[in-house]
């Protein structure tokens, strides 16, 4: 009896060495899996080497985001090519001047981070989402991809890269990282109440306005536009396919007549609906009406939701705006709306976005 203890003891021992003996590292093992080896680590540095020379820095003297007021000719926005041919998106706030009546401010210089610098042209603005298309005169420039923001997920990496810096900081575009906070954001902007943003955590300073905003494979998918300026990493970008929709046309046609019935609206989810109480839960709520607009003439009020326009029933406010868009200034719409738990039919006529006149 004493024997088999003995053998088993030993033949227990045995086998806690051999379990620690496998648990032991090697003295160049790693034991901590949370630890991640530097060189593991994701770098912009290549993105920021083939993407910025495509960024470039407006110049104006009565831009409203001047960072130094007293240094005229600061830089007041940024933008970004998108052919090589000399068209550069940016916002239309960084090309009119807000005092002087939504005045385009002339003249614009542009500045590449070569150090060359050109006079730009404007060649047609889309006040209502804040975006401007100007041209300078040269060929075979550094360009940047314009992707999509119909992939684009909450919680995806971004990058912004801008010029908030005065004459002779050129060289010195920043690069800012971090994530899609939300889509589909309304927000003031500098111009009127702005929908369907995105909204990003990555810092946008003055400056940066009208510059890119990538997604991790160095497309472009938003215009940054504006930052909120009472709290800090919540900045907002008009989507890709709003500016290229904008931009296509006023490349093709040379200027870009909006049709618009006058209204800012929201989608209406479950949750929104819930939390006021609406009868339906889908469809586009009106937050506001411009005056002297065919909605304004309809008799259309805040609060009112679209459900539909020419039998087409709406899920979201883009809807609405993809669909006005495709419209001819003078067409006839028959908007079926939601009152107060009442369904009405309400006829308009889609008229021009008046030149200047936001208000």
């Amino acid at each position: 009896m004493a024997k088999e203890r003995i053998s088993r003891g030993i033949f227990v021992v045995f086998l806690l060495l051999l379990f620690a003996g496998c648990r032991l590292p090697a003295n160049n093992e790693r034991t901590d899996s949370s630890v991640t080896d530097s060189s593991e680590l994701f770098s912009y540095s290549e993105l920021y080497k083939e993407l910025s020379p495509s960024v470039v820095t407006i110049y104006s003297n009565f831009g409203p985001e001047l960072l130094y007021d007293e240094n005229v000719g600061a830089s007041s926005g940024s933008g970004v090519i998108f052919r090589k041919d000399g068209y550069i998106i940016t916002n239309y706030h960084v090309v009119i001047d807000e005092e002087r009546g939504f005045q385009l401010i002339s003249p614009i210089e542009v500045a590449l981070r070569n150090g060359k610098t050109y006079v730009a042209k404007v060649m047609g603005t889309d006040p209502l989402n804040d975006i401007a298309i100007i041209k300078i005169e040269e060929t075979d420039l550094p360009t940047s991809k314009l992707g999509t923001v119909q992939e684009v997920k909450v919680g995806d990496p971004i990058f912004v890269i801008g010029s908030p810096g005065a004459r002779g900081d050129i060289m010195r575009t920043t690069l800012t990282t971090g994530v899609v906070s939300a889509k589909e954001r309304t927000f003031q902007g500098i111009i009127r109440l702005q929908p369907n943003l995105i909204q990003v955590d990555a810092a946008i300073n003055p400056g940066n306005s009208g510059g890119p905003v990538y997604d991790i494979d160095g497309k472009v998918i938003g215009i940054a536009t504006l930052r909120d300026p009472e709290t800090q990493n919540i900045g907002f970008a008009v989507p890709i396919d709003v500016a290229k929709r904008s931009a296509d046309e006023i490349i093709k046609t040379g200027s870009l007549k909006r049709g618009w019935i006058g209204v800012d609206t929201v989608t209406l989810d479950r949750v929104t609906a819930r939390v006021y109480q609406f009868d339906v839960n889908e469809g586009a709520v009106i937050a506001y009406v411009y005056g002297a607009s065919p909605a304004a003439k309809g008799g259309l009020g805040i609060g009112d939701i679209i459900l539909s326009v020419d039998g087409k029933k709406l899920k979201t406010n883009t809807q609405l705006e993809d669909i006005l868009f495709k419209k001819d200034v003078g067409d006839s719409i028959e908007l079926k709306i939601d009152r107060q738990g009442s369904e009405q039919t309400v006829n308009l006529t889609v008229e021009e976005i008046p030149p200047g006149k936001l208000e």
